[in-house]
């Protein structure tokens, strides 16, 4: 299930050769905070389990708390990284969830362009972005 697939890899846990790191990833294209805030509610707010909507060309139907609309197009499995539109360490708005306890991040863009983004900046490094992490994870650890 999309659902599925994308609260698995909304906070990822990995190992580096020096520490733990937590990770994001998109699995649908996500171009600002509007969106994202439409693709966290639909997809990855753990309350939320409504039908999911699809368009006719296979592009998801996604809401947010608001009502507002937004037709987000899949990231296909098989496709090259240069082609997912962003993977980026953890961001919350409590430090202690994150994994290296700063007040930046590491994103990667499409055409696998990498850029330090401190926080708070440029989207992803936003606080909306920080604050609905923290919401997955608080989401996470109610029973």
């Amino acid at each position: 299930l999309p659902r599925d697939i994308c609260r698995a890899t909304f906070r990822v846990k990995v190992n580096s050769n020096v520490q733990e790191v937590w990770f994001t990833q998109m699995r649908y294209q996500v171009a600002n905070d509007d969106e994202f805030r439409a693709y966290w509610h639909t997809l990855i707010d753990v309350a939320n389990n409504a039908p999911l909507e699809f368009t006719a060309d296979g592009k998801l139907i996604a809401n947010d708390e608001d009502g507002n609309i937004f037709e987000l197009k899949p990231i296909t499995p098989g496709e090259s990284m240069a082609t997912v539109p962003l993977t980026w360490e953890f961001l919350s708005s409590d430090m202690t969830e994150t994994a290296l306890r700063s007040r930046g991040i590491t994103t990667l863009f499409s055409g696998s362009n990498i850029e330090y983004i401190p926080y708070p900046g440029r989207f992803p490094c936003t606080p909306t972005v920080a604050e609905l992490s923290h919401r997955f994870v608080v989401g996470l650890s109610v029973d």
